[in-house]
């Protein structure tokens, strides 16, 4: 289960956790200094806190975005591109394109295959503020090849 968590499950997962401690130790504090009255509000805002912040951590919410899915084909293409690593680096991403779509690989295996071979990829989406949901592409890691056969 672990393995499909990402950075923005893990976010939301943190935040939550820590509302959650500062709500029960609200309410304790709460509980025996102030009336029953008080004590409803503090426990509903604390509840909406919790929402918005799992809310945010979970941006996009689509599941493409924080789950490993499973994608299989044959390659009809295979290329190469350097792209920014956000750390004023570059790095290397091959470009497969299967008969069901178009995923970039990270992984150096992926430099080995050709047309024709058969491919076991699990990506997620990769969000880029500004464009449409259909421009949005898929980060993959490579899983085996009917090169692994061999």
């Amino acid at each position: 289960m672990l393995s499909v968590i990402t950075g923005g499950s893990i976010f939301a997962i943190i935040l939550t956790a820590i509302t959650l401690v500062g709500m029960v130790v609200g309410y304790l504090f709460a509980w025996s200094v102030y009336d029953k009255g008080r004590l409803v509000a503090f426990t509903s805002i604390a509840g909406g806190l919790i929402l918005l912040l799992v809310a945010v951590g979970m941006w996009p919410w689509k599941h493409d975005y924080h789950y490993w899915i499973d994608k299989r084909g044959t390659i009809e293409q295979v290329s190469k591109r350097l792209v920014s690593d956000g750390d004023n680096g570059m790095q290397e991403k091959i470009v497969v394109r299967l008969d069901t779509g178009v995923f970039g690989v990270t992984e150096t295996r992926a430099t080995l295959l050709k047309r024709g071979d058969k491919i076991h990829l699990r990506c997620k989406r990769a969000y880029e503020w500004g464009t449409p949901y259909q421009a949005h592409g898929w980060d993959c890691k490579y899983v085996s090849s009917s090169l692994d056969r061999l």
